[in-house]
C-alpha cells in the first residue's frame, strides 16, 4: 500500500505535461484561468451595478459582499491549484464554486439595473432576475459536500462513499429546480415580474418537497463531514497536516455564526477567505507544519482574548452596581476606569 497517494498523482501528473499529453494540461491551464476571469470579471461588474443602483443595491441578497469575496478568493485558489495540480478535483471545485458566485452576484445587480433603477434601459433583465434566484444553491451545495468529501486529493476516502456525493448532489439538482420554477412572490425576492418559468402547480406539493429537500442536503453534509473526520483518523504524515489546514480554516468560519449580528457581517467577509487559502496552502504543500504553531497561537491569544472580555464587562458591571448602591446613578468614569484597567 502505497503511503503517499498524492506523489503518485503528481508524477502521473508531470508526465502528462510531456509530449502529446501536454495539450490535454494547456487546455486545462487555460480553461482555469477562463474561469477565473469570468468570476472576477463577474464580481466586478456586479459590484459597480451595486453602487449604480443605490437605493436599490439590496436586490436579493443581503450577503452580497460575502458571496463577491467567496467569488474572487475560491476561484483565485483554484486557478493556481489547478493550474499546478489538474488532476486533483478540488482546484476544479474551488474554480466552479467561485464561478457560481460571481454570477450570483452580477445576475442580481444586472435584474435590479434593468428592472428598478432604469427599466428597460438593459435588455434580459427578467432572464438575470430568474438566474440570480437559484445559481447561488449549487455554489453552496458543492461547498459544504463534495469540496468535504473530495480534500485533499480530488477523490472520496473510499469508493463506498461516492453515493453520498450522489444524495448531496441530488438535493442541490432539485432545491435549484424547485426555487426556479416557484413564484417569485413566494420567495420574497422582491423582483417586479412574474417568474418566466413559474410552475404554480410546485406549491401544492412545497411542504413535502422542502422536507425532503431538507433532509437529504442535512444527510449529505453530516456525512461529507464524518468522511472528513475518518479520512483524518487514517491520515499521517503531510495528509495529516493537510486537513489540519482545512479543519483549522473552517472551524474559524463556523464560529462565526455565535458572534452577533451587527460583527457577523465583517467576520464572515474575513473568514470565507480563510478556507480556499487554507486548502491551496495544503494541496501544494506550501508551509505544511506552520499549522500547529497556528493553531497553538489561536488557542493561546483566544483565550487570553475571551478572559480579558470577560474581566472587563464583569468589572464594569461589578462597579457599576457599587456606585449605584452608594450614588443611585450610573457613572460613565467606571466604564473609563475598567477601560484603562484592561
Amino acid at each position: 500500500m502505497n503511503p503517499h497517494p498524492d506523489r503518485a498523482e503528481e508524477t502521473q501528473g508531470l508526465h502528462l505535461g510531456r509530449g502529446a499529453a501536454g495539450i490535454g494540461v494547456r487546455v486545462a491551464v487555460l480553461l482555469a484561468w477562463t474561469v477565473w476571469t469570468i468570476s472576477v470579471a463577474s464580481s466586478a461588474f456586479g459590484l459597480l451595478l451595486l453602487y449604480l443602483n443605490g437605493s436599490f443595491a439590496p436586490f436579493f441578497d443581503e450577503s452580497l459582499g460575502v458571496d463577491a469575496v467567496v467569488a474572487v478568493t475560491y476561484s483565485t485558489v483554484g486557478v493556481v491549484v489547478a493550474s499546478r495540480r489538474p488532476e486533483n478535483a478540488v482546484g476544479w471545485l474551488f474554480c466552479t464554486i467561485g464561478l457560481l458566485h460571481g454570477i450570483a452576484v452580477f445576475t442580481g445587480q444586472y435584474a435590479a439595473y434593468a428592472l428598478l433603477t432604469r427599466p428597460e434601459a438593459l435588455p434580459a433583465g427578467v432572464a438575470a432576475a430568474w438566474l440570480g434566484t437559484w445559481i447561488w444553491v449549487p455554489g453552496v451545495a458543492l461547498n459544504v459536500t463534495f469540496l468535504l468529501l473530495l480534500f485533499p486529493y480530488g477523490r472520496p476516502p473510499s469508493p463506498r462513499w461516492w453515493p453520498v456525493a450522489w444524495l448531496g448532489a441530488s438535493a442541490a439538482v432539485l432545491g435549484s429546480a424547485v426555487i426556479a420554477v416557484l413564484p417569485w412572490d413566494e420567495l420574497n425576492a422582491g423582483v417586479p415580474a412574474d417568474n418566466p418559468l413559474e410552475i404554480a402547480g410546485v406549491l401544492a406539493f412545497r411542504s413535502e418537497i422542502v422536507v425532503l429537500i431538507g433532509l437529504s442536503g442535512a444527510a449529505s453534509t453530516l456525512l461529507c463531514v464524518l468522511s472528513l473526520i475518518v479520512r483524518f483518523r487514517r491520515a499521517r504524515g503531510e495528509e495529516r497536516q493537510q486537513l489540519k489546514w482545512f479543519a483549522y480554516a473552517g472551524g474559524l468560519y463556523v464560529l462565526t455564526i455565535f458572534v452577533p449580528h451587527p460583527m457577523v457581517a465583517n467576520l464572515q467577509l474575513l473568514t470565507a477567505t480563510f478556507l480556499p487559502i487554507a486548502a491551496g496552502v495544503a494541496i501544494l504543500r506550501y508551509h505544511l507544519y506552520d499549522i500547529d504553531i497556528l493553531i497553538n497561537r489561536t488557542l493561546v491569544y483566544g483565550a487570553l482574548t475571551a478572559a480579558l472580555a470577560l474581566v472587563y464587562f464583569g468589572s464594569v458591571a461589578t462597579l457599576q452596581y457599587a456606585f449605584r448602591a452608594v450614588t443611585g446613578g450610573d457613572s460613565q468614569l467606571v466604564i473609563v476606569a475598567s477601560t484603562l484597567a484592561i
